[in-house]
């Protein structure tokens, strides 16, 4: 809070600023007397023997002077005729040690009733020659006659000067923002999500795969054929699961399956979370001064069981196949369609064909006893699938309802639609790494990597290019002003 009062000896033109004592023991005196020194056009040094060469005195009118700041010196508390051979040698050393070369020099002398009745008299000397004596004057008609517009030209000058200082001033500051933004893009770039969350994430299961590979074919069918196959699809599985009870089981291979795809997954989250954390203890010792201290804050504490618990509740919530990646597979699977036409046209008169078929080959399955033999030819066809992604990819093979396997077509196709099957599960794998990155970036890393990610774009940002702009075109004006 800045407190003023209103005084009726004090010339309009005129306002006084008192500052705290610049060597005072209370360090935030210091900020405040800088603030004011900085907004006034003229400083007023009240000196007395004792302070005129105190260190924190010359620091603050030295820097006074690198401002341009106009100067007036009083030397207080002094014995007009025992001091008189000594205020020269105390303004000698004041102007040495600080650079200044004052305006004006007063002497103020040692008179407490002359200062109870505010009726102190000022004497003006001369700041160079010493056989001038003395002379009584108006300390406030001096300054009220001061040149004040010359005076604040000089001073907007001397603190243009002060701010373009390539070593001190605005353009150094701009370097430092720079180097800092280098340093909290080194940061981030060490500690982005790619770089230190190590996935390596399960296939999907061929067993999975086929199915909702099923799921798309199934679609693409007539009504027709759609219900046959759907209607013996359900009477396999029926007996399938007869048959499973049996034997003391009543999980699905599709249930088996997706069972032993979350225990690994599980177990991918736990190894990339301790990996993570590996990572970031490493970081933590030998980062850079920007990451060493914002990761050690991070890491104390339980930060590491609290997250893995966090994760793996979030992990359970994820549906084994989402909506997003159905419909990836059904856009590749409906460009490998697009791109083998013939293929595609054999696999559905055979699908046709099989739907015909359908009753006798129930029937013959079931006589003949081979319920369980066929589900496990299924398995061995959903095997080679994995292998191959042959033809049984497409139609799903026996699968537990007595689908057709088609064969013997060439090599080529069954490449191709190995290439296939391996890329589905090759994007679901990727898929859901970069979830679990995402997750660990949002959780544990997000609020540290956006900080980072904004100091890196200090020095890029508009206001930035707006500042450096700005102190160009002040550097010129000044110059200009400069050879007028």
């Amino acid at each position: 809070m800045l407190f003023l009062r209103a005084g009726s000896r004090v010339p309009p033109r005129l306002l006084l600023l008192d500052t705290p004592d610049v060597d005072s023991d209370v360090e935030v005196n210091w900020d405040r007397a800088k603030a004011v020194r900085e907004t006034a056009d003229v400083l007023i040094a009240v000196l007395t023997q004792q302070k005129y060469n105190d260190a924190a005195v010359k620091q603050f009118f030295r820097d006074a002077v690198d401002a341009d700041k106009p100067i007036i010196v009083i030397f207080n508390q002094c014995h007009l005729e025992a001091d008189a051979d000594y205020w020269h040698q105390w303004l000698a050393t004041f102007r040495e040690r600080t650079g200044a070369a004052p305006e004006l020099v007063y002497i103020v002398p040692m008179d407490r009733g002359a200062a109870a009745a505010l009726a102190l008299p000022f004497y003006q000397v001369d700041p160079v020659r010493r056989d001038v004596p003395p002379r009584e004057t108006d300390l406030r008609a001096d300054l009220a006659e001061l040149h004040f517009d010359a005076i604040k030209i000089r001073t907007m000058r001397g603190a243009l000067r002060r701010i373009l200082d390539p070593r001190r001033g605005a353009g150094a500051y701009l370097d430092t923002i720079r180097l800092a933004a280098g340093e909290f893009r080194s940061a981030a770039e060490t500690l982005s999500a790619e770089r230190i969350v190590q996935v390596t994430w399960p296939a999907l299961p061929p067993r999975i795969l086929v199915d909702e590979i099923r799921r798309w074919w199934d679609a693409s069918r007539g009504p027709w054929s759609r219900s046959i196959h759907g209607f013996y699809r359900k009477i396999g599985q029926g007996i399938l699961w007869s048959a499973r009870k049996a034997w003391g089981t009543v999980a699905s291979r599709r249930e088996e399956a997706e069972i032993s795809l979350h225990r690994r997954e599980r177990e991918a989250v736990v190894a990339a979370v301790q990996s993570l954390f590996n990572e970031l203890e490493r970081l933590a010792k030998i980062g850079n001064e920007v990451l060493r201290p914002r990761l050690q804050a991070l890491l104390k504490g339980r930060t590491r069981e609290r997250l893995l618990a966090e994760v793996q509740s979030e992990h359970d919530t994820l549906p084994t196949v989402d909506d997003e990646y159905r419909a990836f597979l059904a856009e590749e699977l409906d460009g490998w369609r697009g791109a083998h036409p013939r293929e595609i046209k054999v696999l559905q008169s055979l699908d046709t064909a099989m739907a015909f078929a359908r009753p006798a080959l129930t029937v013959t399955l079931c006589v003949s006893g081979f319920v369980v033999a066929g589900d496990v030819v299924s398995e061995a066809a959903i095997q080679t699938a994995g292998q191959f992604a042959t033809e049984a990819a497409i139609t799903g093979g026996i699968t537990g309802g007595g689908e057709a396997i088609v064969s013997g077509t060439g090599e080529g196709l069954r490449r191709a639609l190995a290439r296939l099957f391996l890329r589905l599960q090759e994007r679901y794998a990727a898929r859901r790494a970069d979830w679990l990155a995402g997750w660990l970036e949002a959780r544990l890393l997000g609020t540290l990597l956006e900080e980072l990610r904004r100091g890196a774009e200090l020095a890029e940002g508009d206001l930035f290019r707006e500042t450096e702009r700005l102190l160009f075109e002040l550097r010129k004006g000044l110059a200009g002003s400069a050879s007028r």
